[in-house]
């Protein structure tokens, strides 16, 4: 005899959303305000007699006192699990982690840079990844030579959503270069010399604080310099300065404070004898002659302010900022710099100002040694430079307003617990 088939609903043949690899597991205790025979607290849920706290499990099914039913639940179906994680980042206060995925990050470590360099590379792997775990998050620490920091930087780019990247400026305008119009996000680790582009974005120089700022920040588009095609996040030089770098990295240094004395040394040298370039300039359409000893194409103007290195106030404003040496006499070139070194580059008065999204500079040799972001190199000329709004998104410090939210919201939480 035939064996009568049974029934089988639409919605059993559909597949089981599953959950993610992080995500909140919903747990029942006792309240201890209430017990059989006695009225509930008002702390207790009419519907259930139970406390319910929220932890990171890695289970998102929920445990209930109650059957489970097919019934929704506040206009939401019981079997989708994606609410119980954005309700444990709004409850922690870190709802910016949500679209980052920052539960498993991306670290590319430039083993040429200045304080890996004059120190103890895998000393500073292990130190890195100890501050990482310590903030609940595990990294993918790989430490790559200068020559293969493009290699890696592409590798983290296709495995990982978040990159953190440590170096100086230029690893940092590398990894720009890498990442401009993609969806990574990059987070900057300062371990070069000067880190003008941290400095830029408001990351502390210690590396624990950094990484802390950073974890617990926000996402900001922010605006990325190009000249000749190459992308930079900080300034361009002419002149003085690139042979100041190409002296400098002549010089036998080991420790940072050596490498202080020796830009100071072929500073003073160089100085005495400073070039003279004949530049015809457009700035927007604007044309102008000029004769320079040193000259700074910026991404965004320097901000200005008593006794801090350039850097620029506003990283988003969509202007490209040119900074040029009215003279080479030595003397006039001290003035300058003392009064740069005292925040005063606009309203300087031994430099001229000019600004634009995009700056074609023509000189009379064929090519230009240049820096981009303190790396030396030759670039034909014309010089065409521009700038690209919004092309990065970073991970900065999270704003005064933000800190002020997440603070409120820590406090109406302990509030409710002490009810």
């Amino acid at each position: 005899m035939a064996r009568k088939a049974r029934k089988v609903s639409a919605r059993a043949l559909q597949p089981l959303p599953r959950a993610k690899t992080w995500h909140a597991r919903r747990h029942s205790q006792p309240s201890s305000k209430w017990a059989p025979g006695a009225p509930r607290s008002r702390s207790v849920s009419p519907r259930a007699t139970c406390r319910m706290r929220w932890t990171i499990m890695g289970c998102s099914r929920p445990i209930s006192r109650r059957k489970p039913s097919d019934a929704p639940i506040r206009g939401r179906d019981r079997s989708s699990r994606t609410g119980n994680f954005r309700v444990l980042l709004y409850v922690c206060g870190v709802r910016q982690q949500a679209e980052t995925n920052l539960l498993k990050i991306g670290v590319v470590l430039n083993q040429d840079s200045g304080a890996l360099r004059d120190g103890d590379a895998d000393e500073m792997v292990r130190t890195i990844t100890d501050i990482f775990h310590s903030h609940r998050h595990e990294p993918d620490v790989k430490l790559a030579k200068g020559t293969d920091i493009m290699e890696a930087l592409t590798a983290a780019m296709k495995s990982h959503r978040t990159v953190f990247v440590g170096g100086g400026d230029g690893t940092i305008s590398t990894a720009a270069g890498i990442f401009a119009g993609q969806k990574t996000v990059l987070g900057v680790l300062p371990l070069g010399t000067m880190n003008f582009f941290a400095r830029a974005i408001g990351i502390p120089l210690q590396l624990d604080k950094a990484v802390k700022a950073l974890l617990t920040g926000e996402k900001q588009q922010i605006d990325s310099g190009e000249v000749n095609g190459r992308i930079f996040v900080h300034h361009v030089t002419l002149g003085l300065h690139p042979r100041i770098i190409a002296g400098r990295e002549r010089q036998r240094y080991r420790a940072r404070l050596g490498k202080k004395l020796a830009w100071l040394k072929v500073w003073w040298k160089l100085v005495r004898r400073a070039p003279r370039m004949r530049l015809a300039l457009a700035v927007d359409g604007e044309r102008s002659k000029l004769k320079t000893a040193s000259l700074i194409i910026a991404n965004n103007p320097f901000i200005e302010k008593l006794g801090g290195l350039p850097h620029s106030e506003v990283p988003d404003r969509g202007k490209l900022a040119l900074y040029a040496a009215r003279t080479r006499d030595w003397r006039e070139l001290l003035a300058m710099s003392a009064q740069a070194s005292l925040g005063k580059w606009k309203s300087n008065s031994r430099l001229d100002f000019l600004e634009g999204a995009e700056i074609t500079i023509a000189a009379e040799s064929k090519r230009l040694r240049v820096s981009i972001d303190g790396e030396l190199d030759y670039l034909p000329t014309p010089l065409r430079a521009k700038i690209i709004p919004n092309a990065l998104c970073v991970l900065c410090p999270a704003s005064a307003e933000t800190k002020a939210t997440a603070q409120s919201g820590r406090k109406r939480r302990s509030r409710n617990a002490r009810r």
